[in-house]
């Protein structure tokens, strides 16, 4: 550059000014001399990456328009030459599952080499607090990660944001191999362990793309073409509008709540006192993680055609509210998310909300929801993971991810690798027998082994069953066990002529104790539509 402008200035002094003019031209000219881009590859194929096997592997990148580019691993090689927008892609012939390291070579211009590659089968794991949730959030969750070593377990974890257009490419991110403490402060709790149930079962490595935001809304999550076609959508879209009218004057507020939460840490700070209140949170608004289809665009929409095996899901704390528009939206997102991996059949499983108080204990929006995530069993190749009697209450974060992720691994081993071995649901409502007066027989499917009762009181009635008549009045009832036919005989003194029963129809039911010998619990449901 620097010899361009000597040339410049020097021709200058000799030249008239038509000759001046074209020393400058001849100059700039040389200075824009295009530079060749080199080839890069999608942030997905980096270092200790896990292809899906026993299907055609996507790999894609940028490059020059018209440039030539070679992908080889071992002994699988496909090319294809850089489009108009510079974008290229291959499908390198199946391969199947190898925990033999291998090189991924990608050449054009230049050479680039990925490291340290497996192939296994790749899960993606989605969702807000709950399924992002790392080790190092929680001191249980520090103490699992002393004794983690699953080298075979990689995790890559999408970095947070939202957009308003789809974007082509994650900007950063990289693998985490689970081989050390260290290595997976940052990772997923419930990613790593659902890998390790199947790791440990299939004996192949297991990839989990982490694509996670805490407090987020599934509009959010969803393609904009699904939106667009959802019954919710209008409602959807009338709240956001007035979320972005409101969100000046919050803003505002935030500001000076900011101020004065940082005046107050400062004075602590001063006089050597601890402070422990939180930092206001901002306020929703433009670019937000709530704008409809926003973290889809930033955080889903790169990551396609990556290969995957499956998806697991854990989201509906911040749909509670209004748990109506979630019966088609949930659908709605399946079905978008399986037409962009262009999987129609991409089996998905997913966490049903557990107990939560939230101030509310006997309100039903949490039932509500959870009813709602149920309904999407009607889709196919889907599973759902009840943890009703896992909850914490006073806890929207549920510690025992292990067991959380234990449930979803038994549907995936069962209805996806097809282990006839594994008990994958509990207990489910099938259908009531009303005849005017007690009992009311609920019969159920999955009730596998039999129906128990967990409680460590022998005698203990099952708790959770309430009773109403024509007066849509619900009162407690009991239940016992009928071990003969496998149902569940429930009674009210104070309900005459019942005609609807529920079951853990709370937003933080307690005691529940109903399980089949598998241990896993019956699923909470209603006979009404009340």
């Amino acid at each position: 550059m620097g010899i361009f402008i000597l040339v410049k200035l020097l021709t200058a002094k000799r030249l008239g000014l038509v000759g001046r003019v074209a020393a400058a031209l001849l100059a700039f000219s040389c200075c824009r001399t295009p530079a060749h881009a080199d080839v890069k590859l999608a942030r997905l194929f980096s270092d200790h990456t896990v292809l899906q096997r026993d299907t055609a592997i996507p790999v894609w990148g940028t490059a020059d328009p018209g440039e030539s580019v070679t992908v080889v691993i071992g002994s699988a090689k496909a090319a294809a030459t850089a489009d108009a927008q510079s974008n290229w892609m291959v499908r390198l012939p199946p391969r199947p599952a190898s925990a033999q390291p291998a090189d991924l070579a990608v050449t054009g211009k230049n050479t680039i080499i990925v490291h340290d590659v497996l192939v296994g089968d790749v899960w993606l794991a989605s969702g807000q607090s709950n399924m992002e949730m790392a080790f190092f959030w929680t001191e249980q969750g520090k103490a699992a990660a002393k004794a983690i070593d699953s080298p075979l377990i990689r995790i890559f974890k999408v970095p947070d944001g939202a957009r308003d257009t789809p974007q082509a490419a994650l900007d950063r991110g990289g693998w985490a191999v689970c081989a050390s403490p260290g290595s997976v402060m940052n990772v997923s709790q419930l990613s790593y362990f659902f890998a390790r149930a199947l790791q440990q079962k299939l004996g192949i490595p297991i990839g989990m793309i982490n694509s996670s935001c805490s407090g987020t809304r599934i509009e959010a999550w969803m393609p904009a073409e699904s939106l667009a076609s959802d019954p919710a959508a209008p409602a959807v879209q009338e709240q956001w509008q007035k979320v972005l009218a409101e969100f000046p004057a919050r803003k505002a507020k935030y500001e000076e709540a900011k101020a004065a939460w940082e005046t107050a840490k400062g004075a602590a700070q001063a006089a050597g006192k601890p402070f422990k209140q939180q930092a206001p949170l901002p306020p929703s608004g433009p670019g937000s993680t709530q704008a409809p289809s926003g973290l889809y665009n930033a955080m889903i929409r790169p990551l396609i055609p990556y290969a995957l095996h499956g998806v697991i899901w854990y989201q509906g704390e911040n749909n509670t509210k209004r748990p109506g528009p979630y019966r088609t939206l949930f659908p709605s997102l399946i079905s978008g998310w399986r037409s962009a991996f262009a999987h129609d059949d991409l089996p998905f499983y997913w966490v049903q909300l557990p107990g939560y108080n939230m101030g509310t204990e006997f309100g039903d929006d949490w039932a509500g929801l959870r009813e709602s995530q149920a309904a999407a069993l009607a889709l196919p190749n889907t599973g759902q993971a009840v943890t009703i009697d896992i909850g914490e209450g006073n806890n929207i974060h549920p510690g025992n991810k292990p067991e959380v992720a234990r449930r979803l691994a038994c549907l995936a081993l069962a209805r996806t690798y097809g282990d006839k071995s594994v008990v994958d649901s509990g207990p489910v409502f099938e259908r009531a027998e009303f005849h005017g007066g007690d009992p009311v027989r609920i019969h159920f499917t999955h009730v596998d082994g039999g129906l128990t009762n967990r409680s460590s009181d022998a005698a203990k009635m099952p708790a959770g069953f309430e009773m109403a008549g024509e007066d849509r009045h619900f009162h407690p009832a009991t239940a016992h066990i009928d071990g003969a036919t496998d149902t569940v005989l429930v009674s009210c003194t104070g309900v005459q002529a019942p005609v609807a029963v529920r079951y853990a129809w709370r937003n933080n039911p307690t005691g529940l104790t109903l399980a089949n010998r598998a241990g896993l619990p019956l699923a909470p449901f209603r006979t009404d539509a009340w």
